[in-house]
């Protein structure tokens, strides 16, 4: 794809920090990228131009800090040709109620994002944990309308309604049965 917004956690604390890869599939690929929080390199919202070759990398990683604070979600990335965007984060505390503590230590993360244009309008998951999941949910249209199905076993749904723009971030924790649409 050409165009994606990414979606990463928060940094935790020293170098735990989130970060995404762009990939490049052809030579003379336009990249403009527009982060979301402050990097190693720009600071946040400043816009980005560069070029990539076939098979040249470009990472762009969060700046330090502000536990639980600074992410790159939402951070644009757009092209003039196709490129690949893998997210992820050093050292993730994944935590189910989104808190991060200091000295939390857990593995590497990263995951290849689809472009915009694929991204779907109804999504269910099923939990892997007894207690619950977390799920962070971003939209990709201005005026998205998401309706948040919890669904527990021998209790009534909770039924949540929430109005994002494009970017928004929205996260959900202790969720037992997720049906968004």
């Amino acid at each position: 794809g050409t165009s994606y917004l990414s979606v990463t956690l928060p940094n935790a604390d020293n170098d735990k920090v989130c970060q995404f890869l762009i990939i490049a599939s052809e030579d003379s690929t336009q990249v403009t990228v527009i982060p979301s929080a402050n990097t190693t390199k720009y600071s946040a919202n400043q816009k980005v131009n560069f070029k990539l070759n076939k098979g040249q990398t470009y990472l762009v990683r969060a700046r330090q800090g502000e536990l639980g604070v600074r992410d790159l979600t939402s951070s644009v990335i757009k092209s003039n040709k196709p490129i690949g965007l893998i997210c992820g984060h050093t050292r993730t505390p994944i935590t189910v109620d989104a808190k991060y503590q200091t000295g939390l230590f857990s593995s590497h993360q990263s995951f290849m994002m689809l472009p915009d244009s694929l991204w779907g309008k109804e999504y269910i998951a099923i939990p892997s944990r007894s207690e619950g999941d977390r799920f962070r949910v971003v939209a990709s249209k201005d005026s998205t309308r998401l309706i948040v199905k919890n669904l527990r076993p021998f209790l009534p749904a909770d039924i949540d309604t929430f109005k994002m723009d494009r970017g928004d971030v929205l996260d959900l924790s202790q969720i037992n049965f997720l049906r968004l649409n």
